[in-house]
């Protein structure tokens, strides 16, 4: 009898270990459809339709989304975001993308030679 209340709480823990909400996101926007350039580099990102407030400089940012921990990039032109989300192959348009513990990243480039690449 013991076993069975045992395993069933084993279960229930482990349930609430793959669907609980970490909480405290501080952002949180859709993912839309972009125009993939980043794909072309093998850099898979998901577009946010709006950017983080704490993001008002072009630059990188690691974060940590509902899908794992990423990296922001906030473009100079525009307000476009897009997110980076590592070890992580999934179709996530039209869905929400929660934010929190967005922390710039000190690079030893601008960005803007960054967004004036193009590529095929």
């Amino acid at each position: 009898m013991w076993s069975l209340i045992f395993v069933g709480a084993l279960i229930v823990f482990l349930w609430w270990l793959l669907v609980r909400d970490e909480g405290g996101w501080t952002f949180e926007t859709e993912v839309v459809r972009g125009a993939q350039v980043a794909r072309k580099i093998d850099w898979k990102t998901a577009n946010l339709l709006a950017c983080p407030p704490n993001t008002k400089q072009p630059g990188f940012y690691s974060c940590r989304t509902n899908y794992g921990d990423g990296t922001l990039l906030r473009r100079d032109t525009g307000s476009e975001c897009e997110v980076h989300i590592h070890d992580f192959d999934q179709d996530i348009y039209d869905r929400p993308m929660k934010l929190k513990n967005i922390v710039p990243i000190d690079l030893p480039f601008k960005l803007s030679m960054y967004t004036q690449i193009s590529l095929p």
